[in-house]
């Protein structure tokens, strides 16, 4: 059966997107919309015919409903895309944000990981005397929760700065893992080592 949708009021929130999160492409927008129509039914389906737990305070249904639209979108939403499409405060998507990474992590776990590589800017800090180390400058606070929660999954989190004011993880660039040698931080993220930037010729 196919859902029908007032057409005028999908317009209006396609013009609303539009305007809120500053997008130009009509369709970009659409898609959002669109996603989250579709993620509403979704969630509607597995509540009815689904055998896990039902969400039973609102933080966790709305984390539920954010994750259907993630699903659908086929990314996840940044913590501004999901202020304007739950209309609520930017203190409450980072706390919807967090309990859906830690609900549903490993479900979500290549899209989140994709985001947050998107989402970051690599910066070699440290000195030879104090130490080499990398500092992560992240675009939004969902997606330096990502990156914490990678290293914290291999026993990483105490080697680190974390920073929320600033965005920021700082670790050194090669960690000291004991008997099992050292590692690149960056590895365990997925990401790549800075290029260095070429020497301007004479």
């Amino acid at each position: 059966m196919n859902l029908s949708v007032d057409d005028g009021e999908r317009g209006k929130a396609v013009a609303r997107v539009m305007a809120l999160l500053n997008v130009r492409d009509q369709d970009k927008a659409g898609a959002l919309v669109d996603g989250v129509l579709a993620g509403a039914v979704d969630q509607a389906l597995e509540l009815m015919n689904g055998s896990g737990p039902v969400p039973t305070t609102m933080i966790t249904a709305k984390a539920d409903q954010v994750r259907f639209v993630c699903n659908r979108v086929e990314r996840m939403l940044t913590q501004q895309e999901v202020e304007v499409v739950l209309r609520i405060t930017s203190l409450s998507a980072r706390a919807i944000i967090t309990m859906m990474n830690a609900t549903y992590a490993e479900a979500l776990r290549s899209k989140r990981l994709e985001w947050m590589h998107n989402g970051v800017h690599i910066t070699p800090s440290g000195s030879d005397d104090a130490g080499l180390t990398w500092t992560l400058q992240f675009s939004e606070g969902s997606t330096l929760e990502t990156a914490w929660i990678e290293l914290q999954r291999v026993g990483l989190g105490n080697q680190c700065i974390r920073d929320d004011s600033k965005l920021t993880l700082t670790f050194a660039q090669e960690i000291d893992m004991g008997s099992s040698g050292s590692i690149d931080g960056l590895t365990v993220l997925g990401l790549s080592r800075p290029s260095r930037p070429r020497s301007k010729r004479r």
